[in-house]
This record gives C-alpha cells, sequence and structure tokens, in this order.
C-alpha cells in the first residue's frame, strides 16, 4: 500500500511538472525595430521602470524612479537616453532581434553579431548597458531631458499633477540641474520650499495644525549620475 502511494504521489508530481510552462515560453521576441517610444519594451528592476526600443538603427530608453515627485506632485521621467553604434550594426532589417527575458529580468537587442544587454540592478539603483560585438565599434551617448529650462505646464497637462483642472495661479515644472562631472554627466531635481501640500493646508483651514503633518515633497530632491565604465 505505501509502495502504491508514493507511486502515486511520484506520477501526481511528474504530471504537474510537465503541465507548468516555462517562463520561456512567454519572452517577448520582436524582429522588426519600433517606429517610436509607443512601441517600446517594458524593463524595471527594484523601483526603477524604462521603457527600450530601436527607432532607426538607434537605441533608446526612458528610465523613471519611484518617489521622484517634483513640487506640484508629478512623478517626473527623469530623461531619454540615445546610444548610437559606429559602424552601426543595427541599419539593416535582416536579422534583427529584441527580446525580453522574463525569467532572468533583462532586454536583449542584437544583429549582425552585435548585441547589447539592458538590465536593472535589484539591490542598488544602477541600469546598465552592455555592449558586446565581434567587430569594433565606436559607442556614442547622450542624455535628452525635457527639463532643461522651466516648463509652464497647460489644460490636461495637469492631470499627471495634484491640482489636476483646478491649478491654484501659474503653475511651474522647473528646470533640472545638469552639469559634466568627471567622466559622466550629473544631473539633479530639488523641490523649492513651496508645494501643493502647503496650498492644500491653507485651502483646508488648517494650518494651525500644519507643524503636526508630513509634507513628503518638501526639499524632496532626486539625482542621478551617468557615466561610462
Amino acid at each position: 500500500m505505501k509502495n502504491l502511494i508514493i507511486l502515486f504521489f511520484l506520477f501526481t508530481t511528474l504530471c504537474l511538472k510537465a503541465q507548468i510552462p516555462t517562463l520561456d515560453n512567454y519572452n517577448q521576441v520582436w524582429t522588426t525595430q519600433s517606429n517610436n517610444s509607443s512601441e517600446s519594451m517594458p524593463l524595471g528592476g527594484g523601483d526603477i521602470g524604462m521603457n527600450v526600443w530601436v527607432e532607426k538603427g538607434d537605441l533608446y530608453f526612458y528610465f523613471s524612479r519611484s518617489g521622484t515627485f517634483d513640487e506640484d506632485n508629478t512623478l517626473l521621467k527623469l530623461g531619454r537616453v540615445k546610444v548610437t553604434l559606429t559602424p552601426n550594426p543595427f541599419e539593416g532589417k535582416d536579422g534583427f532581434h529584441q527580446e525580453l527575458k522574463l525569467k532572468d529580468g533583462y532586454v536583449l537587442v542584437g544583429q549582425n553579431d552585435t548585441k547589447i544587454k539592458l538590465w536593472v540592478d535589484v539591490f542598488k539603483p544602477i541600469i546598465h548597458v552592455d555592449l558586446v560585438s565581434k567587430k569594433s565599434l565606436k559607442m556614442t551617448t547622450s542624455y535628452e531631458s525635457w527639463r532643461f529650462q522651466n516648463r509652464l505646464p497647460k489644460g490636461k497637462e495637469n492631470n499627471a499633477n495634484s491640482y489636476k483642472w483646478a491649478p491654484q495661479g501659474e503653475l511651474i515644472t522647473y528646470k533640472d540641474s545638469i552639469s559634466f562631472e568627471n567622466n559622466g554627466i550629473k544631473f539633479y531635481h530639488r523641490n523649492r520650499d513651496n508645494t501643493v501640500f502647503d496650498v492644500a493646508v491653507k485651502q483646508q483651514k488648517m494650518e494651525s495644525v500644519k507643524d503636526q503633518m508630513l509634507n513628503p515633497i518638501f526639499e524632496s530632491d532626486f539625482r542621478w549620475i551617468y557615466e561610462r565604465r
């Protein structure tokens, strides 16, 4: 009887294992380049999110991080990075391959004996772009930011902040500080003293207990260093 029970459990276990699909079966694979960022591939690690795509032979990615709220409580994208290789292995259409590896959490882009692996360290806020090629290539990268100057959000743009359809006067999305440092680019954003939190407290007539409240976006800052290693 014991032997029958053991055999039964063994048979059941084998059947279950045979029915469980592996994550590799669900990897997203593209064989053509994207037209624009609306055809990007998601990637993330820890509290960092990315959108990755190849357009007209160049690799692009947006990146963001949890908690990067400005004075108006808008979750800001941190920018876009463009990667160009010379000579460019991604110029033709034949052999292009872009794949989201679900099990290991990275994106692999390849063509003409050249591969680029993009991944995010889940223990440290670091984005990695690893290039492997059988040919000698020059990699040119550039950091692009929307906030190189102050911007005045209008209309539906305010749906991204806490004011929504009822902004209190003229709103400003302040520019980031961007500078070259050593072998890289450093950029950061630091919130000013007056925030949407202060506006809400005043509107609700709660100034008398304001000092008992936590303002999570007061003087909050976020910074990144973009460098080659």
